[in-house]
C-alpha cells in the first residue's frame, strides 16, 4: 500500500473517531480545563502518523511491508486509537458545576458507581452528550 493512502487512512480514522468525541465532550474551554485529554490525543495522532512513516522507512529501502506486517501495523493502529477513544471516553467532562463564585469540572471518573447508586432522576447515569451546567 502506498504510503499516501496509508497516512490519508490514518488521518481519517482519527478524524472519525477522535473528533467527534473532542467536539462533543471536550468543547473549546473545558479540553483545556480538564488537561487529561491532551496525552490520549497526543498517542492518537502519533497512532495515525507512526504506521505511515514506518512504512515510507520500509518502502524507501526498496522492500516494501509484507501483507502480514501491514495488517499486523494496522491492527496495532487500530488498538492504539481505540484506547485513546477509551481514555478519553473515561475520563470526560460530564457536569460543569457552579459553586459560590466558579465553576468546578466533574470527570466522569470521579463519580463512584456507589454514588450514582444514591443518585435521583437524571443524575443516576453519566451523562453521554456534552457537560450538563449544573448549580
Amino acid at each position: 500500500m502506498p504510503v499516501a493512502v496509508h497516512l490519508r487512512a490514518g488521518i481519517l480514522l482519527f478524524a472519525a473517531v477522535i473528533l467527534p468525541m473532542l467536539l462533543v465532550w471536550y468543547p473549546r474551554p473545558l479540553f483545556e480545563a480538564a488537561g487529561t485529554a491532551k496525552l490520549p490525543c497526543l498517542v492518537a495522532v502519533l497512532a495515525a502518523v507512526l504506521g505511515p512513516v514506518i512504512n515510507y522507512l520500509k518502502a524507501r529501502d526498496g522492500r516494501p511491508l509484507a501483507k502480514p506486517t501491514m495488517r499486523l501495523l494496522f491492527a496495532a493502529q487500530f488498538i492504539v486509537l481505540a484506547g485513546c477513544a477509551l481514555a478519553l471516553y473515561v475520563q470526560r467532562p460530564v457536569y460543569l458545576v457552579f459553586t459560590n463564585d466558579r465553576f468546578d469540572l466533574v470527570l466522569a471518573r470521579e463519580i463512584s458507581p456507589l454514588d450514582l447508586a444514591k443518585a435521583k432522576g437524571e443524575f443516576m447515569r453519566r451523562p453521554l452528550g456534552s457537560p450538563v451546567y449544573v448549580a
